[in-house]
């Protein structure tokens, strides 16, 4: 005899669309990264999320499994959820239900981006996303792949899709990231503007390609000061070193230094302004920069190897001649590549200047070494007392305490 079918399941009641706001609650008003009444659903995973950021924070950032770490491709999204109503739909600026705005402020179709602030968005059909700030204030430089403000049209140099890379200091995607990008004048490349205010704080060239991308003529003085202040030995006056500037990228010969700066003697790049100015490319000078010609030992209107006084010594004809890149902004590649005549003798008042500091310092050493030598012997003295001494009225082993009747 065959068996009753099971009765139905009592059908359970319709689940209202998560998140979508009732009557007792507050309005829906978006997530942190923007204003809006809707949720994207995401294909990759079904769910839907407030815009594509926190998806990435959650499946992206916050994945332990890497296999399933993803981020959203907001042009593939194909529904958006009205949070008033919820009711699911293509994405479109007014809820097809209840018409509610879903961006009040702007809407684009293509990048399925709804936001209830007014930011002056704007899609721009070059980079194929949307920017803010206003169409007419930024135009969009095709080699760069990036819009720029208008008064660096024409002005500014063009790095091959520069905008299409990562920040060299965060490496976040520079061309889809929220962070204002901003652009090295002087080589091009492109870092997110708060990175480059930090890392300004503690150096000077542009991570991606080592240009100086701020003015070091100044620092540049006070080591050419220093370096002219360090004379060499004498055994140590004729070695020269080839140096690959990173400002004017040409080679050039440059004596050794005591205090490792080396600096750039090549010609100065036609129409720059020398370390921390336009750069001049390699067709101002290539290898051939750095014999004699580009800032020998007679800058300074002095023969090799004739005493000079102090006040040549330190002139600024001498230390940093004009048609120099003057650069210490450079890479040591190796020995120089021809022999060059010895530096010129440091003058003798600098000469007994620093023989009267290695004298003082010696002096001092000595002093301290005599004071090391005093608490050395202070110590073997406490160390060699006799047997069964001690401090005033301290008991020691094998002796009866002071006024204590022996046993």
């Amino acid at each position: 005899m065959a068996s009753a079918p099971p009765p139905a399941p009592a059908s359970a009641p319709p689940t209202p669309a998560p998140d979508a706001a009732t009557a007792d609650e507050a309005p829906y008003s978006g997530c942190a990264h923007y204003k809006r009444q809707c949720q994207l659903l995401a294909p990759c995973c079904d769910t839907f999320y407030a815009c594509r950021f926190c998806h990435d924070e959650a499946r992206l950032e916050g994945e332990r499994d890497p296999r399933k770490a993803h981020a959203l491709d907001r042009k593939l999204v194909r529904t958006v959820k009205c949070m008033r109503c919820g009711l699911a739909q293509p994405p479109q600026q007014a809820c097809a239900g209840c018409h509610t705005m879903l961006g009040s402020a702007y809407f684009c179709s293509i990048c399925v981006l709804f936001d209830n602030d007014d930011k002056e968005q704007f899609h721009c059909t070059g980079c194929g996303i949307c920017r803010v700030g206003g169409r007419s204030n930024y135009f969009h430089c095709d080699r760069c792949a990036a819009c720029l403000p208008l008064n660096q049209r024409g002005a500014h140099k063009c790095i091959e899709d520069g905008l299409r890379n990562n920040c060299p200091i965060c490496m976040d995607d520079l061309a889809t990231s929220r962070q204002e990008a901003t652009k090295v004048e002087r080589c091009g490349h492109f870092i997110h503007a708060a990175c480059l205010r930090v890392y300004l704080k503690s150096n000077y060239r542009c991570p991606s390609c080592q240009v100086s991308i701020v003015d070091m003529h100044p620092q540049w003085r006070m080591w050419d000061h220093e370096v002219a202040m360090t004379p060499l030995p004498p055994e140590y006056r004729d070695r020269w070193l080839r140096v690959h500037c990173n400002d004017c990228g040409q080679d050039s010969d440059t004596p050794f230094t005591a205090l490792g700066l080396l600096k750039c003697r090549a010609p100065k790049p036609v129409g720059a302004e020398g370390a921390g100015g336009d750069d001049g490319g390699d067709e101002a000078g290539g290898d051939e920069a750095g014999g004699e010609e580009a800032g020998g030992d007679e800058a300074g209107g002095e023969e090799a190897g004739e005493p000079m006084t102090m006040q040549q010594w330190l002139a600024p004809a001498r230390l940093h001649p004009p048609h120099w890149c003057g650069s210490y902004n450079t890479a040591n590649i190796g020995l120089a590549a021809q022999q060059h005549a010895p530096a010129p003798e440091p003058p003798a008042a600098l000469l007994a200047l620093h023989a009267a500091q290695a004298e003082a310092g010696a002096e001092d050493e000595d002093d301290e070494d005599d004071e090391d030598e005093d608490e050395d012997e202070d110590e073997e003295d406490d160390d060699e007392q006799p047997e069964g001494a001690g401090e005033e009225g301290e008991e020691v082993a094998g002796m009866p305490p002071e006024g204590a009747a022996p046993p």
